[in-house]
């Protein structure tokens, strides 16, 4: 029997709370990146754009990696019918930051 392949991918989430549920279908669209340094240059963008608004109070961006279950025809009907959680196998908090303090470091590598 061959082994579905399963996939790292990175994201970000912002003013998340501990506890709420990561994965459910808020309505917000999620950017997704191959790439952890990708998904890092947009955290810094977050980050500048978020810590020079006057208007928004502090907020934590966490930067995050998940692995997808193993890929197969019903993990892909999921995932289309909208229910990202299930497509989910591991996930973690890479790094947090809080807007309005000093921003992450833009030179990645």
């Amino acid at each position: 029997m061959a082994t579905e392949p399963t996939y790292i991918f990175y994201t970000f989430s912002v003013g998340c709370t501990d506890g709420e549920p990561r994965w459910r279908n808020d309505g917000l669209h999620g950017v997704f990146f191959l790439d952890i340094n990708d998904a890092r240059w947009a955290v810094v963008e977050i980050h500048d754009e978020m810590s020079n608004d006057p208007d928004t109070g502090p907020m934590t961006i966490h930067l995050e990696k998940f692995e997808t279950v193993p890929i197969t025809s019903h993990s892909l009907l999921s995932l289309l019918n909208g229910d990202l959680g299930s497509f989910i196998e591991n996930y973690e908090i890479i790094e947090s930051f809080i807007t309005g303090h000093k921003a992450p470091k833009k030179q990645i590598g």
